[in-house]
Order: structure tokens, then C-alpha cells, then sequence
């Protein structure tokens, strides 16, 4: 048995970390960032960490961390309860004070994307699946932003707009979708844009398989940075 399937077999995300740390330990043995990669599938919470993580670090790299906020998937899951997870992202938004925050959310076993940006009152929604956003998001994320004006000193309450229709690339197989959401994060970052979205988006085309590849070894370096 090859050390590629080995990894496979082993890498389930939750025990990732424990498994990498325990090959760390086997002597003259080098982990390929390929070989971690492929058996990961974003299809996790601690996994997307990793991939915020990276983007944090490139919004310093490349000036940019005073445009760009983002919102722990983790405290907005459909099973948490509703106003924790609304007071939770309404805290970001007021203490971060950033012109946008990236929101990914896990949607039964799905990543699909939203963009706040809370002065404007505008929600971008991404899905790589051409799907809409479920209710649960909508009353958390309108109920944060509901509370950032109230924070904010804003006397009129007004409802956020939601853009639901702007297209974004399709997913070409089931285990993507966290990985799109990583590049659409990353094409935004690179391009620098708080708004003007159709500068990136307007194209339904499934990202090139070397676009996929190029985020899954970036996620991967990530995780091997802090393991």
C-alpha cells in the first residue's frame, strides 16, 4: 500500500491534525502537500479554518486586511441556536469595521459563499449549485445587520439587500464546493474590489482543473504551517 492511499484513508478532517502529527514522527518520511490534498474535501468546519486562515494571510500580504473581514463558519451552523449565531456576527461586524466580510456556510454537506457589506446593507450570495440561500442564513444574517445600525446609531432600520442572482462558476463534480468558494474569496482579495462584482463574476464556466488544484495545495500548506 502506497503513502498516498495511506493518506487518504486516514485524513478524515477531524482527526487530521492528530494524523499528520503522528507521521511527522516517522523518521526520513517528507509529506507532499499533493499527497494531503487529496484526500480533503472542505466538507468540514475545522478545514475551512484553515483556508480563512491562508486568506487572512494574504489580505496582510498584499495590503488589503483593512478591506476585507471574515465570519467563522463554525457559530453560524443551522443547529446553533439562531440568536447567538446573529449576535455573533453582528459583534464582527461592528468591532472589525471592514468595508466586507467573506461568510462561508455549510449548507446540508454544501460551501456556498455570502459577502456582507454592512454599510452599503448588501448581501452577495454565491452558490456554486445555482441554489438559494435557506431561511435559516437569511434571519441571521438580516438580524446582524439589523443590529449593526442599531449599534451603529442609524435610526431607520432598513432591510438588507440581497443579490441572489449574480453567476458565479458551476461546480463540475460533488466535492468542490468548499473549493470555489476558496477562489472566489481569492479572486476577489486579488482583484482588490469591495463591490463592482461583475469584475469577477458573470461566468458560469467550472473553474479550470489547475484553479482547483492550485487552492487545494494552498489550503494544504496551510494546514502543514500550524501542524
Amino acid at each position: 500500500m502506497n503513502l498516498t492511499v495511506i493518506l487518504i484513508r486516514c485524513c478524515n478532517p477531524v482527526n487530521l491534525k492528530n494524523c499528520f502529527l503522528l507521521l511527522r514522527k516517522v523518521p526520513g518520511l517528507k509529506i507532499h502537500t499533493r499527497m494531503l490534498y487529496k484526500g480533503m474535501h472542505l466538507e468540514d468546519y475545522h478545514l475551512m479554518h484553515f483556508c480563512q486562515r491562508y486568506m487572512k494571510q494574504l489580505c496582510t500580504r498584499l495590503g488589503k486586511s483593512n478591506m476585507y473581514g471574515f465570519i467563522d463558519p463554525n457559530f453560524i451552523q443551522p443547529q446553533n441556536d439562531c440568536v447567538g449565531s446573529q449576535s455573533y456576527v453582528t459583534e464582527k461586524l461592528v468591532e472589525s469595521e471592514k468595508d466586507c466580510f467573506f461568510v462561508p456556510y455549510l449548507n446540508n454537506c454544501h460551501w456556498q459563499l455570502l459577502i456582507i457589506e454592512p454599510k452599503a446593507h448588501n448581501v452577495i450570495f454565491l452558490c456554486s449549485m445555482g441554489l438559494k440561500p435557506d431561511k435559516n442564513i437569511v434571519l441571521i444574517v438580516d438580524s446582524a445587520i439589523n443590529g449593526y445600525n442599531r449599534l451603529k446609531g442609524s435610526r431607520k432600520q432598513r432591510k438588507p439587500t440581497w443579490n441572489t442572482t449574480l453567476t458565479c462558476q458551476r461546480q463540475s463534480f460533488n466535492y468542490e464546493s468548499g473549493y470555489y468558494v476558496m477562489i472566489h474569496m481569492m479572486n476577489i482579495v486579488s482583484a482588490g474590489i469591495v463591490n463592482s462584482w461583475n469584475r469577477v463574476f458573470g461566468d458560469a464556466t467550472p473553474f479550470h482543473e489547475d484553479e482547483v488544484s492550485n487552492v487545494q495545495e494552498r489550503c494544504a500548506n496551510a494546514i502543514l504551517e500550524v501542524i
